[in-house]
């Protein structure tokens, strides 16, 4: 449980410190997204919870990040 709390923390500190979504491929995002979600269950209730919610706004502020990016760059 030591593992992965500290696992679930680095992630998050990674997520927040992000201007633009950290990983470069799309397989990758989901994998650690799932990493997230299935690794929370590890922990107690209340701290997956609250872990989860914090990469939750995060993950949805780089998604935004990353398709206004996409959006920019597509041809008209």
């Amino acid at each position: 449980m030591r593992i992965m709390r500290a696992r679930l923390q680095a992630t998050l500190a990674l997520v927040r410190a992000a201007e633009d979504m950290p990983w470069d491929d799309h397989l990758a995002i989901i994998r650690e997204d799932n990493a997230f979600r299935y690794g929370k269950d590890l922990l107690p209730a209340a701290e997956a919870a609250a872990l989860w919610a914090a990469f939750d706004v995060e993950m949805d502020r780089l998604y935004a990040v990353m398709n206004a990016r996409l959006a920019a760059e597509a041809p008209e």
